[in-house]
């Protein structure tokens, strides 16, 4: 009994009705590249850009006039801080002895932080020292174990070579010697 028989119902109708009941639906073509169309409506209801508000090298003046302002409200700010400092005003010696206490303790941290960071750095000496004395005192084993590989490759390469050579003189011949092969070249 063929396996076809055995898997088909008696009343199957065969591979003939499948074809006359699924022509139709392949003679349908659709159009599926949609992209183009949704990018049109994409691009219909983007809104348009805003209008630039300077033209020409108006911007190039803009940036000009910003940058002459800040250095004159600067030099403004200067000046009236001199007054205040040459006029004696209690407002500017509060502000000077905070920037003198700000100033001290700005480099009292520089100080500590100096401290730690010699500390981390006299740790780190010591972790490289240690490193070091374990590298020089575990070379020996590694040049052995360089040595052991190196000999276990060339063992390799030499098993090789005989099951290869060993091979070759006892494999049948594909073509006659001094012929073209399949491949064009000579055997």
């Amino acid at each position: 009994m063929s396996v076809k028989r055995w898997f088909r119902r008696p009343d199957d109708p065969g591979a003939a009705w499948a074809e006359e009941i699924l022509a139709p639906l392949r003679r349908r073509q659709a159009d599926v590249d949609v992209a183009p169309a949704v990018m049109r409506r994409i691009a219909g209801g983007a809104i348009a850009p805003a209008p630039a508000a300077l033209s020409g090298a108006w911007p190039q003046v803009a940036w000009a006039a910003a940058l002459l302002g800040g250095f004159a409200a600067l030099a403004l700010l200067i000046a009236t801080a001199g007054v205040m400092i040459a006029g004696g005003d209690e407002g500017a010696r509060a502000a000077i002895a905070l920037t003198g206490v700000a100033a001290r303790i700005t480099l009292r941290g520089f100080d500590h932080m100096a401290g730690i960071l010699s500390v981390f750095a006299g740790a780190l000496l010591a972790f490289v020292k240690g490193a070091w004395t374990m590298v020089d005192a575990l070379s020996p084993l590694v040049r052995g174990g360089a040595l052991a590989g190196a000999l276990a490759g060339l063992v390799s390469i030499g098993i090789s070579i005989i099951v290869v050579s060993r091979a070759r003189r006892t494999a049948p011949l594909a073509h006659r010697p001094g012929f073209p092969t399949n491949n064009g070249g000579l055997s």
